[in-house]
């Protein structure tokens, strides 16, 4: 668990958010930020020059150590999310329009 050790070593001025990922899709860029509030990921949409669009907050979980596996994709301005759902151990699709 070597978050643990090194969150409190690394910051990051509040102007210039970490970039955690990006996707390009449909003609626009998903810039996923490492800003997090109420347990969403902040993700800031842009145009392919540059402009932004939205900013929006995402139900993404940050990744850490070896996991390069993503728990969501997007596709034609559509967010999908598995999600799950251990009460009744079903795998339930999410779907957030963007």
């Amino acid at each position: 668990d070597i978050y643990g050790f090194i969150k409190n070593r690394i910051t990051f001025k509040s102007h210039l958010p970490q970039i955690d990922r990006l996707d390009v899709d449909n003609g626009k860029l998903y810039v996923f930020t490492s800003r997090v509030e109420k347990g969403k990921r902040e993700c800031i949409i842009l145009d392919l020059n540059g402009k932004e669009l939205k900013r929006i907050f995402l139900p993404s979980k940050q990744l850490y150590g070896m996991s390069f596996i993503p728990n969501f994709t997007i596709h034609k301005d559509v967010f999908y999310q598995f999600k799950e759902n251990i009460d009744e151990e079903t795998i339930e699709l999410y779907r957030i329009d963007l």
